[in-house]
């Protein structure tokens, strides 16, 4: 629909859920990190129960509080 939009996401990944449902993801991996950045994330972690993994949606209270602004547009494209 719009060929001069692109994105390029570090991979797509396939989650299969108990129900037997699909769910196909972005990952996207960011190396810039501090120590401020490792101890936010990990009050995010324990927040949702110490869960590996966060499933949200772009939009979502979770999105907003997972996901830094600086990235949230290369992840909604």
């Amino acid at each position: 629909m719009y060929p001069w939009l692109a994105a390029s996401p570090d991979g797509i990944a396939i989650i299969m859920e108990p129900e037997g449902n699909k769910k196909v993801v972005v990952v996207e991996i960011k190396t810039r990190i501090s120590l401020e950045r490792i101890r936010a994330t990990e009050e995010i972690r324990a927040k949702y129960n110490d869960n590996e993994t966060i499933e949200t949606f772009i939009g979502s209270p979770i999105f907003e509080e997972v996901v830094e602004k600086d990235h949230a547009t290369q992840l909604m494209i």
